[in-house]
């Protein structure tokens, strides 16, 4: 390997910065299109349904970041890079967004406990 490519860190540690945003993402899409789905039928008691599938969501979003957190934090068997610095540096900002995507999910998830599903405007 020469010289030039010896700091530079692989594509796994840049991308598993983003799986805790993804996590988030795909969250919000699922419940949000489980919604519409749901409510799209005829009139009918949605809630109780709807009730649950945020719940399923946001357990398996949760218990998703949980093993993200859980992964960042054990010591890795991997080859250390030249620099610590770096290495504690993507440690704390996928750390960070784990913590931040677990709030998004949470807050996606409140509505459906404090608001009726499926309600109409009147």
């Amino acid at each position: 390997m020469s010289a030039a490519f010896e700091g530079i860190r692989p594509l796994g540690d840049l991308l598993r910065l983003f799986i805790a945003p993804a996590i988030w993402f795909a969250h919000l899409g699922a419940v949000y299109a489980a919604e519409a789905l749901i409510c799209a039928g005829p009139p009918r008691s949605h809630g109780d349904t709807m009730s649950w599938i945020v719940f399923l969501f946001t357990a398996a979003a949760l218990m998703c970041l949980v093993i993200l957190t859980v992964r960042t934090l054990r010591p890795g068997d991997r080859v250390p890079p030249p620099s610590g610095q770096t290495s504690a540096w993507f440690r704390r900002i996928t750390l960070l967004l784990a913590v931040l995507s677990g709030s998004g999910v949470i807050w996606t998830a409140l509505p459906t406990a404090f608001l009726p599903v499926c309600s109409s405007a009147p």
